[in-house]
């Protein structure tokens, strides 16, 4: 969302060659030797051996096909984004108010029947919403962006970001007793509940967006230095966070088994902790900061 406003903004004035050179070819290069250090690490683990030249067959296919770690489908999703970014910025700056809105709309409804139909949990055709239907285009990440230009040039009522909030408010206390309930009783947790296709997570980045938004932040406070100390570190602390993971699950951490959400925190610092430090290092190193 706050790619958004910076990509589409009118008085933005990025060309192709700063588009492609300084973001999508610097992402790449870092997605790259970061999907090395995962290939390295699962064949590592599995205790397979393989030769120089296989072993880049093997990694340009996975690089070229998105078949690296689970977590890497952000990096081919945002670069997607800056691909269409000034396509967007002609669409947003170029249209009315009212067709805005009518995306977004469309967008949610699309979102919360692909996720509904996908699960089971209601009866609908959830594939007539892939890529390769009409409806795809209303089932994408895009609309993050187009919905972050929509609050950042409008806004909301407050009478309407009130309800947003309520419902917002329910919708996630409604997905995370669903995922409580599900891990007690089946031992895993639905990724869906909160996946980016929610409402939950829809309706919850309209309020945290609009809020922060509406309330000027003491640029010296504690608060303001800290998050933009974390701002700072996110794309290495993303694209290294899942090698924790990987080595809890190698070492057998024994299962926690305190509360639910409890086992979540104690895990969440287990991983967050030791990405930010590394994050934290490498910040430190200006060539590898710029690169990775």
């Amino acid at each position: 969302m706050v790619t958004g406003i910076f990509l589409t903004k009118p008085t933005s004035d990025v060309s192709l060659r700063k588009l492609y050179g300084n973001r999508i070819l610097r992402i790449l290069f870092a997605a790259f030797v970061y999907g090395v250090i995962y290939k390295l690490l699962r064949l590592h683990i599995a205790g397979e051996r393989m030769g120089l030249i296989d072993f880049i067959k093997s990694y340009i296919c996975d690089f070229a096909r998105a078949n690296l770690e689970f977590h890497f489908w952000y990096v081919y999703a945002l670069i997607a984004i800056y691909i269409s970014a000034p396509i967007l910025k002609e669409f947003l700056n170029n249209t009315k108010r009212k067709t805005i809105e009518y995306f977004i709309i469309i967008w949610i409804i699309c979102n919360a029947l692909y996720l509904c139909g996908k699960e089971g949990f209601i009866v609908t055709p959830y594939n007539m919403f892939d890529g390769y239907n009409f409806l795809g285009m209303f089932v994408s990440y895009t609309g993050f962006v187009v919905l972050g230009y929509y609050l950042y040039h409008f806004g909301l009522p407050l009478k309407l970001l009130r309800m947003i909030d309520g419902c917002g408010t329910i919708i996630v206390l409604l997905a995370i007793y669903a995922t409580i309930y599900d891990m007690e009783h089946s031992g895993v947790a639905r990724i869906e509940y909160l996946s980016y296709y929610s409402p939950a997570i829809i309706f919850l980045s309209i309020s945290v967006f609009e809020h922060a938004k509406r309330n000027r932040f003491n640029q010296e406070s504690l608060v303001t230095r800290f998050m933009l100390h974390l701002g700072s570190h996110t794309m290495p602390v993303y694209f290294i966070h899942f090698v924790m993971i990987i080595i809890c699950f190698q070492w057998n951490m024994p299962q926690l088994t305190i509360y639910p959400v409890v086992d979540i925190a104690i895990y969440l610092l287990i991983v967050l902790i030791p990405s930010w430090l590394y994050a934290a290092l490498i910040g430190r190193i200006p060539v590898i900061k710029r690169l990775l």
